[in-house]
């Protein structure tokens, strides 16, 4: 095994969590269900119930930030990808900026040619 390879596999396994999304969510519904069915005696009902709950509060906020952590690894994949194929276009075409085309290209007597009437008000077509 390489050490790249090695490192990864390590890596991989510190990431994974303690107690999985579902786990949390079963054992909360046992909870519940155990209150359900006065399996727990009077006294520790309460406790039981509000432990069962907070599991299932904490499953949907698990739930909920592993999607944001989800979208947010997605947009920076997807802004690394667009950066990279800018990048890859830069290198590949040469383009300048418009401003410098203008300021070279151009001179004044065309800027005011531009500006010309097309058709001149004395000359008609349809004299008499």
């Amino acid at each position: 095994m390489s050490r790249d390879t090695q490192a990864a596999a390590n890596a991989a396994v510190e990431r994974k969590p303690l107690v999985s999304h579902s786990s949390i969510l079963i054992f909360s519904g046992v909870l519940i269900g155990m209150v359900a069915a006065r399996m727990v005696s009077r006294e520790w009902q309460p406790i039981v119930y509000l432990v069962g709950l907070f599991g299932l509060v904490a499953y949907f906020g698990l739930a909920l930030l592993a999607e944001r952590r989800q979208r947010r690894t997605a947009e920076r994949a997807l802004e690394k990808a667009s950066a990279d194929l800018e990048h890859r276009f830069d290198r590949h075409v040469h383009r300048e900026p418009v401003s410098a085309k203008l300021i070279q290209g151009v001179n004044s007597s065309d800027i005011e040619r531009q500006y010309l009437t097309v058709a001149d008000s004395n000359r008609s077509r349809f004299r008499r």
